[in-house]
């Protein structure tokens, strides 16, 4: 059989490839798409849309490259910690459910207006200001402060159209409201639609001529003063990095039955779902189930299921190091996963730095799950020439799941099962590390080669099988 040679990569990473020489950098939020999703029960918000760091590492290839992605395909934006949420998010806020009350958080879950009303299962955030307000089984709707603008006496209503003029639903009929909750189509409809069908054109024409009239002489200054007040106040919030939600001074940790849950007024905020509940800074508490590690925060919401051997947190960059098997990862205060389990040591992060080891290998991350220096992956890869192979082969994984997009490492960790004749293991990891870095020649080579090697092999077979070309037909 020819031989074939492979080269182990050991350069630097000048042009590791076009794709991860921009990927520690932010992405822009306009094109994220957050969509709700449940899980075991509970609900939260999933990134659909533009992803950045290790998630753009792990998917610059394509979401369902396993090669890449180590098993983590959902990126979620807020962890299912919800009894249910509205469809996404618009005018920066989503309207989510928890022990079975309304509020409303921003993109990093901070509650705006906190959980206080009824909730009807379908929860909705807001629409020109405005969103529906449940109670005792009839709707109105409330602004951005939660103040009611429009009193419950509907049974059903749609969001306000950009015409200041609303759908609502009395009996099982439908009509059309203005600001002041006055009536100005009746509910005699069967649909909403209906009403701005062609047969229904001049009076819906009518209607809203009627309103903008009315806007222009100021008869809805005071409901509009009251909108963009309640906007202007929310917005505040929303775009203030340093708002944090007041932590409760009553939050208390209560028993029942051997079992653990935290309390805030006589009422559960968790049930008694834990053996164990530590406090720790910020509100938060390490909460234990199943001889596994959670955290839980002051409102009651397990923002990190119970999955780990241990949780610390980190208040001054608040940001939570979790550990499972041996290896540690990041977690955000939204539940985000920042970065997988991979690190063997991750310390006490300061000023948004923290120290970390990954096969013995001293380095530096950020609060993005980010190496500061390219030497740490320089280095790590350098260690991993002198080990044997079987543990080479468990240091290239680890450091590919450290950095999915890393091309060298995969080109390495495909030389260990090409040597052995794996070439359905390795060609595959070999044509990754070629689209991770296109320009590099001595991955163009070993692929080549290694095609070459499988054809050869294969040919080698079929000659054994059939010696005598006599034989074959």
């Amino acid at each position: 059989m020819q031989r074939i040679f492979l080269s182990l990569l050991v350069a630097s990473l000048t042009g590791l490839s076009a794709i991860a020489a921009t990927d520690s950098g932010e992405k822009s939020d306009t094109s994220a798409r957050y969509v709700p999703r449940h899980e075991a029960g509970r609900a939260g918000f999933v990134n659909r849309g533009l992803q950045k760091y290790w998630w753009y590492d792990a998917h610059c290839q394509g979401r369902g490259e396993k090669l890449m992605n180590s098993g983590y395909t959902v990126e979620w934006l807020i962890s299912p910690q919800y009894d249910n949420v509205s469809k996404g998010f618009n005018e920066g806020l989503a309207a989510v459910e928890l022990n079975g009350m309304v509020g409303y958080v921003d993109k990093a879950n901070r509650f705006i207006i906190e959980p206080q009303f009824e909730s009807d299962r379908f929860p909705e955030t807001f629409t020109n200001g405005l969103s529906k307000l449940y109670k005792d089984g009839k709707y109105g709707y409330i602004d951005k402060v939660g103040e009611v603008l429009i009193e419950p006496r509907f049974d059903g209503v749609r969001p306000f159209r950009d015409n200041n003029i609303a759908f609502v639903k009395m009996g099982n009929k439908f009509g059309a409201i203005d600001l002041k909750g006055e009536i100005l189509i009746p509910c005699v409809h069967t649909t909403p639609e209906s009403m701005t069908i062609a047969r229904n054109q001049k009076e819906w024409k009518r209607v809203d001529s009627l309103v903008q009239a009315r806007v222009a002489e100021g008869y809805y200054d005071s409901e509009l003063s009251q909108i963009r007040s309640a906007e202007k106040w929310a917005n505040t919030l929303i775009y203030d990095p340093d708002f944090r939600n007041t932590v409760p001074e009553d939050v208390q940790v209560r028993d029942t039955l051997k079992r653990k849950g935290l309390k805030c007024g006589g009422k559960w905020l968790t049930g008694p779902d834990y053996t164990s509940i530590t406090p720790l800074e910020g509100g938060y508490f390490a909460v234990v189930s199943g001889h596994r590690k959670g955290v839980c925060d002051s409102y009651g919401r397990e923002i990190i299921s119970c999955m780990y051997d241990d949780v610390e947190y980190c208040a001054e960059d608040e940001i939570f190091i979790v550990k499972t098997d041996g290896k540690s990862g990041l977690y955000s205060c939204t539940g985000a996963m920042i970065l997988p389990p991979c690190l063997d040591e991750i310390g006490a992060f300061s000023a948004g730095f923290a120290s970390c080891t990954l096969a013995g290998v001293e380095g530096t991350v950020d609060t993005n799950g980010q190496a500061v220096s390219e030497d740490f992956l320089e280095d790590v890869i350098s260690l991993a020439l002198d080990q044997d192979t079987p543990t080479r082969i468990a240091t290239l994984k680890q450091l590919i799941t450290f950095k999915p997009s890393y091309a060298q490492a995969h080109n390495n960790l495909a030389i260990c099962y090409i040597a052995t004749e794996q070439y359905n293991v390795g060609i595959p990891m070999l044509k990754l590390a070629s689209k991770l870095d296109p320009d590099d020649s001595v991955i163009a080579e070993n692929l080549a080669n290694s095609k070459a090697a499988k054809k050869e092999k294969n040919m080698e077979k079929f000659r054994n099988i059939f010696p005598d070309k006599k034989n074959r037909r």
